[in-house]
């Protein structure tokens, strides 16, 4: 069972053009969270612990903050614990830190304007912090990760494979598999998530979906 697709998410073109303007990207990113304005804490919510099946009422220890930059929005948000942060409030607030980050903005507004991308975030998770394993809403999108600051100590962990961020690299799965993470290092791991879909994976790596679903014994 493949558990990471870091090779499939460097072939989208919208990786390659972060890539080629990282250092520029990751300046008014950091800019902007210097301002003190950017983060908040990631939601708490109740979730169903994927290993030992239990109900929890947090899915995260410490430390899980982020801020968006590009539209939040999916197919079943509307019947999911996420649908609050579809509302017009968060969307006008994206749009501020687009302007704000404008290289990083101008790029992802033209892959969401193309229906490429989708659920743009920056996510910092502080040493000590602990995200429990759980599984994402939708079964039909890639999620992808550029690293901006890494600890080899914070480890994600997908399906039982585990994995670190290095900065300037991509670290891809698929939200809807299990995972969960780790950070036990020093050092603040900070890293821009967004969603791309199957069909759009698919154009630039032909037979990732049959790849995909081959894996796991699912009809296509």
């Amino acid at each position: 069972m493949k558990s990471f697709y870091n090779k499939e998410a460097k072939a989208l073109p919208v990786v390659k053009e972060l890539l080629e303007n990282f250092d520029e990207i990751k300046k008014e990113i950091f800019d902007f969270i210097e301002t003190g304005k950017a983060y908040k804490h990631y939601d708490e919510y109740e979730y169903v612990d994927q290993i030992t099946g239990e109900s929890k009422k947090k899915l995260y220890e410490k430390d899980w903050k982020i801020f968006g930059i590009a539209k939040m929005d999916w197919e079943g948000i509307d019947d999911s614990i996420h649908a609050p942060i579809k509302d017009d409030l968060t969307n006008r607030i994206i749009k501020i830190v687009q302007r704000r980050c404008k290289k990083t903005g101008d790029i992802l507004k033209k892959y969401e304007n193309q229906k490429v991308l989708q659920n743009g975030f920056i996510s910092s998770l502080t040493p000590g912090s602990k995200i429990h394993p759980h599984r994402g809403w939708n079964d039909k999108v890639l999620r992808v990760h550029l690293c901006f600051t890494d600890d080899p100590a914070c480890v994600i962990t997908v399906n039982g494979e585990k994995q670190s961020w290095k900065e300037k690299e991509i670290l891809a799965f698929v939200d809807y598999d299990v995972h969960s993470v780790e950070h036990n290092g020093s050092k603040e791991r900070v890293i821009l998530i967004f969603d791309v879909p199957f069909e759009c994976v698919e154009k630039y790596s032909p037979g990732f979906i049959e790849q995909r679903y081959a894996s796991r014994k699912i009809s296509v």
